[in-house]
């Protein structure tokens, strides 16, 4: 069998061609309506919610998974207020910020690392715990800041240049990680899990200060999930299929693209942004993460018959897609029907191809990944 990381080529022309696939369905129907124009664009590519994205990115490029990013987040906009408010100089607020993010990081890697527990299982402890810090330095309300306050901050009369600035190291950082670990055959252990770990917590927590800076307001503490357009910007550039090879760098280069098309499909697909929960959100992660992941392990089968159907279960992600509009009552009834049904087919077929190599594999004591 090949190594897995001779699969990616195609794995990685896969989640390319459909996220090109998708910006094709679903940003032209939104420039036309007039919603999107070039400043609401750039503000979607550069929002605060795209650093804590970066961060979980990095987390699932290793294996696991970071169930904290909205806890720090807001903890980061807390701790950034409070200190602004106070009077602290911006150098201080961004080390405290910096300090607050590397801290739930160090935790999340030791308890990864060390004592060798799930990262769900570590990210959601800590979660819980910073929603109890939060509320407890928030008071359980929602922080604001006076315009005297933020203008003690460079460049505030645009905040995209802190998250943009942010964003682009991030990028340039992992890009020049990557190229040291290529050149050097390093692999992606635990030490690397731990990093991203770390990397993620502070994501997070600057996420919460551009936020701060932005709204001059921190989100509304005691939340455990937030912005689901995080998590899905995630999948849709790969963070989770993309698991070997060295894709990191781009992955990362990716969530912030990954991030405006989320949100169109946030509000024109399915839109349920009066719900408790954002379910055309959840749908679009996992309809995105099927198929990536179905392709992946189609990869190491030969012939095209094993990669039609994560191909179909994809073409009814874009179907969905083509649906589009901006209101309830225009809905394409027939190209939402036909997006299900191919999704449903495909990704049916491919998990049952999976379970049925999965269990002569059991009896033989090994699996399948």
């Amino acid at each position: 069998m090949p190594h897995p990381s001779s699969h990616y080529p195609p794995a990685t022309a896969f989640v390319l061609t459909l996220m090109v696939l998708l910006a094709a369905l679903l940003v032209p129907p939104w420039a036309q309506a007039g919603t999107l124009r070039q400043p609401d664009m750039v503000r979607q590519i550069l929002s605060p919610w795209v650093l804590p994205a970066l961060g979980l990115a990095l987390v699932m490029r290793h294996g696991g998974i970071d169930l904290s990013v909205w806890v720090v987040f807001t903890l980061g906009a807390i701790v950034s207020a409070r200190l602004t408010g106070n009077g602290a100089h911006p150098l201080a607020v961004l080390a405290a910020v910096l300090a607050v993010g590397v801290a739930f990081g160090i935790v999340h890697a030791l308890g990864t690392a060390r004592l060798r527990l799930p990262s769900w299982a570590v990210t959601l402890a800590t979660a819980a715990a910073g929603m109890w810090l939060g509320s407890r330095l928030s008071g359980g309300e929602v922080l604001t800041l006076s315009r005297e306050d933020l203008t003690r901050w460079p460049a505030t009369e645009n905040e995209l240049y802190f998250t943009g600035a942010f964003i682009l190291g991030t990028i340039v950082l992992v890009l020049n990680v990557s190229t040291i670990r290529h050149v050097r055959h390093a692999g992606s252990g635990s030490g690397s899990l731990s990093a991203a770990m770390i990397a993620s917590g502070a994501l997070s927590a600057l996420g919460g200060l551009c936020w701060l800076l932005k709204d001059g307001r921190t989100p509304m503490p005691g939340h455990l999930v937030a912005d689901l357009r995080v998590l899905a910007a995630a999948v849709l550039a790969g963070a989770a299929s993309l698991r070997n090879g060295g894709r990191s760098a781009l992955v990362c280069m990716l969530v912030p693209f990954t991030f405006m098309l989320a949100t169109i499909w946030w509000e024109w697909v399915w839109p349920t942004q009066d719900w408790p929960v954002d379910l055309n959100l959840v749908a679009l992660t996992v309809m995105a993460f099927v198929p990536q992941w179905a392709y992946v392990r189609a990869l190491r089968r030969p012939g095209w018959v094993a990669k039609l159907w994560p191909t179909l279960a994809a073409l009814g992600l874009l179907s969905l897609a083509a649906s589009a509009a901006p209101r309830a009552a225009e809905r394409d009834v027939p190209r939402t029907a036909l997006g299900v049904g191919l999704w449903l087919l495909g990704s049916g077929v491919a998990a049952w191809e999976w379970y049925r190599r999965r269990r002569p594999a059991r009896r033989g004591g090994t699996h399948e990944p």
